[in-house]
């Protein structure tokens, strides 16, 4: 299900397509506070962001995925989420922060200004990015997904780039999101 804390879409947003074991809740007209809690404790597993309902979801054992996930630092709660963060642009460099850069950043600045005043740019996870997310979330749920060496890797390297004060979060960047963004790793990986 889809969770909207106004309970409205914007217009830009269109509604969910019908699908199959899918609640669309966020344009339902008919909310209750017991409603949202409900559908936290029951699916399968939660789409969201870094919101209220990620944590009542963890709460009931409902794995959680985290998509635009931001700030770095913050993670999901157990071993089971998988996430997968807004990325940052240089603009300066027309290049992706590394995640070791990105961790350099103060802790908590959520300041448009502070982003323009350092040339950077937060950018949205694309449908794409979210997509293989979701399909990594079912395979992993149902057994069907395996980490390939290089994705172990990729996640070894960024955990360790990403931990806070030296601990690591529980929860996991998805693999192909990793894949994806390669730029995420390359001070790891000894690139310039």
């Amino acid at each position: 299900w889809s969770w909207e804390p106004t309970g409205t879409l914007s217009a830009d947003e269109p509604a969910l397509p019908d699908m199959k074991g899918v609640i669309d809740y966020a344009p339902e007209k008919e909310r209750a506070d017991w409603l949202d809690v409900f559908f936290c404790a029951r699916a399968r597993f939660l789409v969201g962001s870094i919101s209220g309902p990620f944590n009542v979801a963890t709460v009931f054992g409902v794995p959680v995925l985290g998509t635009n996930w931001f700030p770095l630092g913050y993670w999901p709660l157990s071993i089971r989420d998988l996430f997968i963060h807004k990325l940052l642009l240089d603009t300066n460099k027309d290049r992706l922060v590394s995640i070791r850069d990105f961790m350099k950043l103060p802790m908590g600045v959520h300041s448009p200004q502070f982003y323009e005043a350092h040339g950077l740019e937060v950018v949205q996870n694309t449908s794409g990015d979210i997509r293989a997310a979701v399909q990594e979330m079912l395979d992993r749920l149902d057994g069907r997904f395996e980490d390939g060496e290089e994705d172990k890797e990729r996640v070894r390297q960024y955990m360790t780039l990403s931990s806070v004060c030296g601990i690591e979060q529980n929860a996991r960047p998805v693999a192909a999101f990793l894949k994806a963004h390669p730029d995420l790793l390359e001070e790891a990986e000894g690139r310039p």
